[in-house]
């Protein structure tokens, strides 16, 4: 990845790769874990735990549905933290988050983990078939797919340890798959007005302050 506009943040697309896919079975490995009376057992917020693993599995839709409608097209974005706007975008409208997240969990059938497996292994098999300037028409603009998966393992990082905290579940992201997840929302803190707070809660400064979230 290139400095744009002054940014200095590389992310190793080849380490990427390998990153995001051992984020991905993080996350079924911890939805293997999910006792079957706990389905409907509070998750995250309004959701369910059913609901929060198909949010966190839409970190492979996502990657499969980002690539086919991105074909062809020419990108618009070239920094992996332009997904940023995208991301605050999605959490200014609650409601609409929530429900994504109903909707993605219902889709996950009568058994969630396997079909949480296929979506991932179509997710890997359809990032192994791309290269890194492969197109991907996400919600902020047209991006690499070397710019996309950062988010994507922010995404899949964040909610393994928002579904193991549920359940009280043992485990925690690889060291590479968290590195980036703290890079990247590290990054959109240190792009935004509130970068001193970030920079104060993670050197023990101060606390955060209520409801503090980069996204």
């Amino acid at each position: 990845m290139t400095d744009v506009a002054g940014r200095t943040v590389r992310f190793d697309p080849v380490r990427l790769r390998t990153d995001y896919a051992q984020a991905g079975r993080a996350l079924i490995g911890a939805a293997a874990a999910v006792p079957p009376q706990a389905w409907d057992a509070p998750g995250l917020g309004e959701w369910t735990v059913r609901d929060l693993v198909g949010h966190a599995g839409r970190s492979f839709v996502t990657v499969s549905d980002y690539l086919a409608s991105g074909a062809g097209r020419a990108v618009e974005l070239d920094h992996a933290f332009d997904y940023g706007r995208a991301l605050a975008l999605v959490a200014a409208d609650p409601t609409a988050v929530t429900e994504r997240g109903r909707s993605a969990g219902r889709a996950l059938g009568d058994d969630p983990v396997s079909a949480l497996q296929t979506l991932f292994e179509q997710a890997t098999a359809d990032i192994a078939a791309h290269g890194d300037d492969a197109p991907c028409a996400t919600l902020a603009g047209v991006m690499r797919l070397a710019d996309f998966l950062p988010s994507r393992i922010f995404e899949l990082v964040v909610h393994t340890d928002d579904l193991r905290r549920a359940l009280d579940l043992p485990g925690e992201a690889t060291v590479g798959a968290r590195v980036v997840a703290l890079a990247f929302g590290a990054g959109l803190a240190g792009e935004s007005e509130r970068y001193a707070a970030a920079l104060r809660g993670l050197t023990g400064r101060a606390p955060l302050p209520a409801g503090y979230s980069v996204v």
